[in-house]
């Protein structure tokens, strides 16, 4: 009589398995990108309290969604499994973007339009967590590129800096 676990039996386990270890990192992931959207949200409504008195919004909602795509495109489409090894942000595109950019509302409202979103990394894309915009850039730009960019935000008067 053979003992032991046959080939298919084997190959059952393993991919059963890897069937439940991705599903339970599925499950993590989206918890992670809940809670930082809760604390993005909460931080966003205080700040947008703020301002909201003395200050309208310049575009409709359609149009911060597709500002806040043009960010997104501006790191994701540099992001591959080399040029995330060099410095490869289209940050012309970033300040394009700010620059057309009227208060402090039209900030939060671009802000809220990016949501959250995990960092994009060649290699660690699947574990980093979901983060917002200003830690994005906080991360992606270098101390001159952050300074240019509170430089238009100033310009524009709006008091948030990178």
């Amino acid at each position: 009589m053979k003992k032991g676990l046959s080939k298919f039996d084997t190959y059952a386990i393993v991919i059963g398995t890897a069937g439940i270890g991705y599903l339970t990192y599925r499950i993590i992931k989206k918890t992670k990108e809940n809670r930082a959207k809760k604390k993005s949200e909460k931080e966003r409504e205080a700040e947008y309290k703020q301002f909201s008195t003395k200050e309208k919004l310049s575009f409709t909602a359609t149009s911060y969604q597709n500002l806040a795509k043009r960010i997104y495109n501006a790191f994701e489409q540099n992001y591959g499994v080399y040029n995330s090894l060099f410095d490869s942000v289209n940050e012309k595109e970033i300040y394009a973007v700010f620059d057309k950019l009227k208060n402090n509302l039209d900030y939060l409202e671009l802000k809220k339009a990016f949501g959250v979103k995990p960092i994009p990394t060649a290699f660690f894309r699947m574990v980093t967590d979901p983060v917002d915009l200003e830690t994005w850039l906080n991360e992606a730009l270098s101390t001159s590129e952050k300074l240019q960019l509170n430089k238009i935000l100033k310009s524009k008067s709006i008091v948030i800096e990178i």
